[in-house]
């Protein structure tokens, strides 16, 4: 979740670190839509959702991730 999300929920000030300030502070790369919004991000064989609401679409890609990949194991090699 984003901060603006993570803000909003209980317990927010017990969290032991922000994955946004933490990704961001590694040098990472952290992006994110409007809060509650569906956001996924694919990177190479990792698949994030920003939120509950990115949950189905996630998993969908990542679905299809484990099938395009299997499907590429069985290709004959030559």
């Amino acid at each position: 979740p984003s901060v603006c999300e993570l803000v909003r929920a209980p317990g927010f000030a017990r969290l032991p670190l922000v994955v946004e300030d933490f990704v961001k502070d590694s040098g990472a790369c952290f992006s994110a839509s409007e809060p509650d919004a569906v956001h996924v991000v694919l990177d190479r064989h990792l698949v994030t959702g920003q939120n509950a609401s990115s949950t189905v679409p996630a998993v969908q890609n990542l679905l299809f991730l484990c099938g395009s990949r299997s499907s590429s194991l069985l290709l004959p090699r030559g």
